[in-house]
């Protein structure tokens, strides 16, 4: 669960710069760039870049939510059966 949390929070702040970059039609960085590493991309591929990440990092917080609410619901209904555990 904290890998998950830890690249949800990685890919949304990285969403950020491109998108911005992207957004105000200025090239920078991605992993597209010629030469690797030392070039920049153009304001499209940055605004593109930018949006998969975001998706990415909305996706993987809606499957860490909901796997919290899956589990919360989980122990409610054990709890219910006189099981209070926390760990089966």
């Amino acid at each position: 669960m904290m890998i998950a949390n830890f690249f949800t929070g990685a890919l949304l702040c990285n969403a950020l710069p491109h998108l911005a970059a992207g957004l105000q039609g200025r090239r920078f960085q991605t992993p597209f760039a010629r030469p690797r590493g030392v070039g920049e991309s153009s304001a499209l591929v940055n605004v593109l870049w930018g949006f998969f990440n975001l998706l990415a990092g909305l996706a993987l917080l809606y499957l860490s939510l909901s796997g919290i609410v899956m589990y919360v619901k989980l122990w409610r209904r054990r709890a219910g059966n006189g099981r209070k555990a926390l760990v089966w």
